[in-house]
């Protein structure tokens, strides 16, 4: 387990990051005082986040890049486009970089050369990646989508305008989105049942 957790930080975290860990931790990545068989299971869900944070989140922006260029490469500037089609054009993005396996992709890739399948961790991983693209999972994150692309068409006053002047205003949406105060949509999200029932399935799986 503890070869295969070393290998899967050597190949998947930054050496920026790899550097902090060996500071902290030791050459090993284990402190004097933890319990091998823990290590793995205590460890390896910030592993993901530090990997989906690092090189996760790089990634899906490119996607993302890509996708928009197609569907708007019909559009000019001075249409008039309403609500309900950018509500259609921002759907149609989602769909181009849902792929089958993208969230597996971001999170946790079991790619990497010197894997064993039958390790610990790896079955812990295996598991989580299962989970994340679980029809459960699926429909929670369609359900943030959801949520975030409503609230920043709300941002805009009127139902039809041109699509120049909706630019200004998903920008200036864009610091309301990502706030944490109280009653935030991110704090909203982040507390609604949705994901309290998804990590509970995810915890008893």
């Amino acid at each position: 387990m503890i070869l295969t957790l070393e290998a899967f930080r050597q190949n998947y975290i930054p050496e920026s990051m790899n550097s902090m860990w060996n500071s902290r931790t030791g050459s090993n990545g284990l402190s004097p005082t933890d319990n091998p068989m823990d290590v793995g299971n205590r460890r390896i869900f910030l592993q993901c986040v530090q990997y989906f944070t690092l090189r996760g989140i790089p990634e899906l922006m490119e996607y993302v890049a890509e996708a928009i260029p197609n569907e708007l490469q019909n559009w000019k500037l001075t249409d008039i486009k309403s609500k309900t089609e950018m509500r259609d054009f921002f759907d149609r993005v989602s769909y181009r970089i849902s792929f089958n396996g993208l969230l597996t992709k971001l999170v946790a890739p079991l790619d990497g050369d010197g894997q064993d399948n039958s390790s610990s961790v790896m079955k812990l991983l295996q598991k989580l990646t299962t989970n994340l693209e679980s029809s459960k999972s699926i429909h929670v994150l369609n359900s943030l989508l959801d949520f975030y692309f409503s609230a920043a068409l709300k941002m805009v006053e009127n139902d039809e305008q041109p699509l120049v002047k909706y630019v200004p205003a998903f920008s200036n949406s864009f610091p309301i989105l990502t706030s944490t105060a109280f009653d935030s949509p991110l704090f909203n999200s982040l507390y609604s049942s949705d994901i309290h029932q998804f990590a509970v399935y995810v915890f008893n799986s």
